[in-house]
């Protein structure tokens, strides 16, 4: 199953199956809606959200028509609870999808990479490094447009709603762009400087929980040392170790018995 497929596949569950059905005995569209609003968070990206609410909107809209083959009042559908029902589901749902294309952000295929930014653009980011939240939308400068998304896309800022800030664990990399003033010479250092060992470092391995082996570290190699010691080896396995011990009490009990039947045959 492709993603989309997937996607479609949970609308038709919530719709059929959604446990807003079970609120009351005859659910509501406001039902639905609240029902609806909580299950879009399964579903982190406005793509995705768009083609669950597509299908549910389809969905709908099938079910009306159905309906209104069969409908008592369909010469004046206003009066009928059911096609009220699937008037106001429908204009619910219609109305999240409308949120999301009016909040749906566009990157700027032809924004320069290489160039430096403009004052504005280090103004938005200086106050973001700030604890400044901002808020981008259709208006914003296209510059910052596409910094701010690229810069949400790789984790650094968080979006809430509408607006985007910087978590005080990220304020180094805004530190850095601010310092470099270039998406490509940022970019660069994403990519070398800051995740690349220095020589001669040490991966440190903690082997206090392992067993067995000792693990010194030396100039020019390591060396380890594996002692073989039977009571720490014992010590693994208390099973095999009570196992081994009465084995020697029989065989001393055994050893005993025969030393007394030749003692008394002799």
């Amino acid at each position: 199953m492709t993603k989309e497929d997937v996607i479609k596949s949970e609308a038709r569950e919530f719709y059929e199956y959604g446990n807003w059905k079970s609120i009351q005995p005859i659910p509501s569209a406001q039902d639905l809606k609240n029902g609806l609003e909580k299950e879009l968070r399964n579903h982190l990206d406005d793509d995705s959200k768009k083609i669950y609410l597509n299908e549910l909107i389809r969905l709908i809209d099938k079910d009306a028509k159905e309906h209104l083959k069969t409908c008592k009042k369909k010469d004046n559908p206003n009066e009928c609870h059911t096609n009220r029902f699937y008037a106001k589901s429908r204009y619910y749902t219609s109305q999240i999808v409308e949120s999301i294309k009016e909040n749906y952000v566009i990157v700027d295929k032809h924004f320069d990479a290489d160039s430096y930014f403009y004052e504005e653009t280090l103004y938005a980011i200086e106050g973001l490094l700030n604890g400044e939240p901002y808020l981008l939308n259709k208006q914003s400068p296209k510059e910052i447009l596409e910094v701010i998304t690229r810069l949400s896309n790789l984790g650094i800022l968080s979006k809430n709603k509408y607006s985007y800030s910087v978590h005080h664990d990220k304020r180094k990399f805004l530190t850095k762009l601010l310092e470099l003033k270039s998406w490509k010479s940022f970019n660069e250092w994403l990519n070398t400087a800051e995740n690349e060992e220095k020589p001669g470092s040490v991966t440190n391995i903690n082997l206090q929980n392992s067993s067995g082996a000792q693990v010194n570290h030396a100039e020019g190699g390591g060396k380890v040392n594996n002692p073989k010691n039977e009571n720490r080896e014992l010590s693994k396995d208390p099973w095999l170790k009570n196992l081994l011990w009465w084995i020697k009490i029989i065989g001393a009990i055994i050893a005993s018995i025969i030393g007394l039947y030749k003692l008394f045959n002799v």
